[in-house]
């Protein structure tokens, strides 16, 4: 597989989106704490409960949160339509076509009696 096309986050690639102004300050997001999207559903809810799972792996350096239907965002090439089936069919050939060097998750508040937390770590193979 070749990265020649490989997608590029940037500083400011997310310009004029809402940002999240909650309580809690993420510490590895890139570029910074306070340039996060606001992320979709309550402070409580599924992605925002995922974002501190990622933040709190001591072995990331940096996560973005990628802007769901932004112009700018990262996509993988599924059929129009939210099929989670085929989406995580997509991401585990990209995963399995990358040689070693991305990584793919579809991460549910639970599943096979793993919060997310569990789940990032199994992926990540961090401790």
């Amino acid at each position: 597989m070749s990265f020649a096309h490989a997608f590029v986050f940037r500083d400011g690639m997310y310009a004029g989106e809402r940002l999240y102004r909650r309580r809690w300050r993420p510490a590895r997001r890139f570029p910074g704490p306070d340039s996060v999207p606001a992320f979709d559903g309550a402070e409580d809810g599924g992605e925002t409960q995922c974002a501190r799972a990622l933040d709190s792996l001591p072995g990331v350096k940096h996560w973005i949160r990628n802007v769901a239907q932004h112009p700018a965002s990262f996509r993988l090439p599924t059929a129009a339509g939210p099929d989670a089936l085929e989406k995580r069919a997509v991401g585990e050939l990209w995963e399995s076509r990358s040689a070693g060097r991305c990584l793919f998750a579809m991460v549910e508040k639970e599943a096979a009696g793993k919060d997310m937390r569990r789940q990032l770590l199994d992926k990540t193979g961090v401790a």
